[in-house]
């Protein structure tokens, strides 16, 4: 085969045979999966593979934009156009409504809004590679950004938008942190919005009080309730056509409710309740069409047969140490007894510095204090910090973010409810997977904890400390020995003993 590889670029080891190999695929039509390590080059042997195997234009499919540019600034390294499109709640003009409203007003008064109106009227030249750059151009020119976007995809050799954006046609699908499609998806609602709700629906010159005094009573269930729920026993039908009927009305006007959002929740396949937020998952059949690119770090094999794919690609690497305590447990039914060990363990890891804790808000809550710097009193991780860390799995900073920490720790194995669990499981059987139960239970557990671990390993030169903070973990050593290397410890002398022999570049204040 002739050197696929840019003359002006240089390759680490394997990343040429790689990329031949995602080149063949591609020409065939498989969907292929491509796991290699943070920071390895997944996204560069992919583009030159599409590049060589002239599947352009390609759909690339992100969990979040924030890691778009980093797609953008290779493609440009290979001559090719790329375009990172958003969703219409990060494009909208109209900023009387809310995120949750936008899709609603987009649905039914599209045809009535000045921009889209004005960018139909104008023609269309303008050229920019990001949705951020494409804004502040429309803003001037009163022209609708969401649909704007389409001009510009159509001349776009790399189109990069979210999962849950409606697709756009391509000769080949990438979808980024592949693993992902396996985890259903989450939308939120804080539970003190639904003032602003019953206050409108007391301004609708059409509403029904009973529907009004099912909010106030669904309300004052939600702020003393935590966990999951069918919220059917609160709002019936009518209430759903008001809260509809009421939102049209509104949006018509321009008019901020947020009943848009609400809805959006209400209409998922789970939902409970989280420190004052209503949460709702919904799960979305596995359907990816061929050629394709499936990128991953933590692409178990046990997830193939989920997957239903054509070739497997593993890029070999060193697993990563990890210790495994097995006197802790984060258990539902357990958890309380362990709170003052997993204090103890708190205590004697903040004398080396940078401890990143990650854990499941159920966890981590039982650890505020002044002395740890939480997740929510930060709006960017800043370069210098020194301490203890307490990040959300599954939160913001737990995918997509680098993290300098000397030592990672994950505070209980982060599995949802059991209520949750059982739901998930139900749902994926309905979908006709045999595993539905290791989908609904194990699969999100095992994801969250390499994803927290990758966070502050994407340093192929850094390997800080590990720590798998409950015994659980012990039952998991076969599925994630191509990942990390367990080693159990029985107590916190021995672990103390261990890390003094490990530093690695950790030093004691």
């Amino acid at each position: 085969m002739r050197n696929i590889w840019p003359a002006n670029l240089t390759p680490r080891p394997g990343q040429v045979e790689v990329a031949e190999n995602l080149l063949n695929a591609l020409k065939n039509g498989y969907k292929v999966v491509l796991d290699a390590p943070t920071g390895w080059g997944k996204t560069l042997v992919s583009l030159i593979a599409l590049s060589n195997a002239r599947t352009i234009p390609a759909l690339w499919l992100i969990r979040s934009l924030a890691i778009g540019e980093r797609i953008a600034e290779d493609a440009k390294k290979l001559g090719l156009r790329s375009f990172i499109a958003a969703g219409k709640s990060k494009t909208c003009l109209l900023r009387e409504l809310r995120k949750g409203d936008v899709y609603y007003y987009c649905r039914f008064f599209r045809y009535s809004c000045p921009y889209l109106r004005n960018l139909m009227r104008q023609k269309f030249f303008f050229i920019v590679e990001s949705y951020k750059e494409l804004i502040k151009y429309c803003k001037d020119r009163k022209i609708c950004p969401y649909y704007a976007q389409d001009f510009l995809i159509k001349k776009a050799d790399i189109i990069i938008q979210n999962y849950f954006r409606r697709r756009f046609d391509a000769e080949a699908l990438i979808i980024d942190e592949a693993h992902n499609l396996l985890l259903p998806k989450e939308n939120h609602f804080p539970i003190d919005n639904l003032n602003d709700i019953i206050i409108a629906m007391e301004k609708f010159p059409y509403t029904n009080k009973k529907s009004i005094s099912s909010l106030i009573s669904f309300k004052r269930f939600l702020e003393n309730y935590e966990g999951p729920f069918d919220f059917r026993a609160f709002i019936d039908e009518n209430t759903l056509m008001d809260l509809e009927s009421a939102l049209i009305f509104f949006l018509e006007r321009r008019n901020k409710t947020g009943i848009g959002q609400f809805l959006r929740v209400l209409k998922s396949d789970i939902l409970y309740v989280e420190k004052r937020m209503l949460i709702g998952l919904k799960v979305f059949p596995i359907s990816i069409p061929r050629p394709a690119i499936l990128l991953s770090g933590t692409f178990m094999r046990d997830f193939l047969k989920n997957m239903d794919v054509d070739a497997y690609i593993k890029v070999e690497r060193e697993p990563l140490l990890a210790l495994v305590l097995t006197w802790l447990s984060s258990k539902y039914n357990e958890f309380e007894d362990y709170i003052l060990e997993y204090r103890k363990l708190l205590n004697l890891l903040k004398k080396y510095g940078q401890v990143v804790a990650f854990g499941t808000q159920r966890v981590i809550s039982r650890f505020r204090c002044k002395d740890n710097i939480h997740e929510e009193e930060i709006s960017k991780l800043p370069s210098t910090w020194n301490g203890i860390l307490l990040l959300k799995t599954r939160g913001r900073f737990s995918e997509g973010v680098d993290i300098n920490a000397k030592i990672a720790v994950i505070l209980g194995a982060p599995y949802m409810t059991p209520d949750i669990i059982n739901r998930l499981s139900d749902i994926y059987r309905r979908f006709g997977f045999r595993d539905h139960k290791f989908l609904a239970s194990d699969v999100p557990m095992l994801i969250a904890t390499l994803q927290c671990i990758g966070r502050i390993t994407r340093n192929v030169g850094v390997k800080p400390v590990v720590i798998l903070a409950d015994y659980r973990y012990q039952y998991f050593e076969k599925t994630l020995s191509q990942y990390l290397q367990l080693v159990y410890i029985k107590d916190l002398n021995e672990l103390k003993r261990k890390i003094e022999g490990l530093k690695n570049g950790i030093s004691s204040k």
